[in-house]
């Protein structure tokens, strides 16, 4: 049994861990995380994904506290509709004209780059 005085984190990975190979999230696996979060432990997802693509996965699941996206670029935490952005990565204040500058390098390269916003890939 856990004790009210002890904060638990229960952080998981979403393609290929909570979500199965077609996408789906199992309902023993939403039992068990909602079972938890009744327990008072904290459920937050970590995705490569954008926060966009979270979305689903979250009412899927019945709920988390909070997500951290684009591998750790954004974190959400949802507060009954509302999703607020509570922190964004270091690469979140690169100036547009560096931006562009990256691009155009990596074109020149024929280097092959995907670029992230807070909500688009």
């Amino acid at each position: 049994m856990l004790s009210p005085k002890t904060n638990w984190l229960l952080a998981m990975d979403v393609d290929g861990t909570i979500l199965t190979d077609d996408y789906v999230v199992l309902p023993e696996v939403r039992e068990a995380i909602q079972s938890a979060r009744r327990k008072g432990v904290i459920a937050i997802l970590a995705t490569a994904r954008a926060k966009e693509a979270v979305f689903h996965i979250v009412d899927d699941l019945g709920g988390v506290d909070a997500a951290i996206c684009l591998g750790g670029s954004v974190i959400i935490q949802r507060d009954g509709e509302t999703w607020t952005t509570l922190a964004h990565g270091p690469g979140a204040a690169i100036a547009p004209t560096l931006v562009h500058e990256i691009v155009k390098a990596s074109r020149q390269g024929r280097i092959s780059l995907s670029i992230y916003t807070e909500d688009r890939v």
